[in-house]
């Protein structure tokens, strides 16, 4: 680091990436999200507003969170998956040019009750942080949705026959 007589701090991006380390583990006491950021590529930018300063990392990281159920004071341990978003070789014959690919762990897939090929619908979202808020985006898998309806559709009429 080295500083002006003006003030103006320049950082290199270790040093940056390393006072961004710090401050996440001070600030929200995330160790495994500092050390992912110090051990990774990433790319730095602000937001075309200017408002946010906009971090993107490589790889994928886990966290598991252990939370109280309000209503019977049970541990409930609950998994929050980030995955990567990848862009499909544009050579395949098979899809089209420009598609994306998110790769769901099994464990996620069967406790979600997905399956392989289920026609899944991406929506864009704000999402509000305690930080902040930013885009974001949800997913809907209208496969199961249809399986669940007939599932349900087939329940009723065997009921009504009984």
């Amino acid at each position: 680091m080295r500083t002006t007589s003006l003030k103006t701090i320049y950082l290199t991006e270790k040093e940056l990436k390393q006072a961004l380390a710090n401050w996440i583990e001070l600030e929200y006491r995330d160790t495994e999200l500092a050390v992912h950021l110090e051990e990774n590529a990433c790319e730095m930018v602000w937001s075309q507003d200017g408002k946010e300063f906009i971090i993107g990392m490589d790889g994928e990281i886990m966290d598991n969170i252990v939370t109280k159920s309000s209503t019977n004071e049970q541990d409930i341990d609950q998994k929050k998956w980030i995955v990567k978003v990848e862009h499909l070789d544009a050579t395949d014959p098979d899809r089209g040019v420009g598609e994306f690919c998110i790769r769901f762990p099994d464990e996620l897939m069967e406790q979600l009750g997905w399956e392989m090929g289920d026609e899944v619908e991406w929506e864009e979202t704000e999402i509000c942080e305690v930080w902040g808020e930013h885009k974001g985006f949800t997913l809907g898998n209208l496969s199961k949705r249809m399986r669940e309806a007939m599932e349900a559709r087939k329940n009723a009429i065997s009921t009504d026959e009984e």
